[in-house]
């Protein structure tokens, strides 16, 4: 079994943050170029991190300090409707 002593010292951190990390991994594929030029980082994780949270910051939790999004951002906008359903 793994524990939590142990998991501590396979698992530091390479950024400064103090906010807890999520329990989930969030996973995206990029375009050659983009991974490539991320992989040439020597702290690909904690680029990676403040990257994502800036934009997170900026774009989805507006207005807020408060470490969760902004509701608005996540619902998808409604298509404009133009006149009445027709059958």
């Amino acid at each position: 079994m793994q524990t939590d002593e142990l998991k501590a010292k396979w698992f530091k951190r390479d950024d400064d943050s103090k906010e807890p990390l999520a329990s989930q991994l969030t996973c995206v594929r990029l375009t050659k170029s983009v991974h490539a030029a991320i992989q040439v980082l020597p702290s690909k994780s904690a680029w990676l991190r403040r990257v994502i949270g800036e934009a997170a910051r900026r774009e989805l939790m507006i207005n807020t300090s408060e470490p969760e999004p902004a509701i608005s951002a996540l619902q998808p906008e409604k298509p404009a409707r133009k006149g009445k359903n027709v059958r």
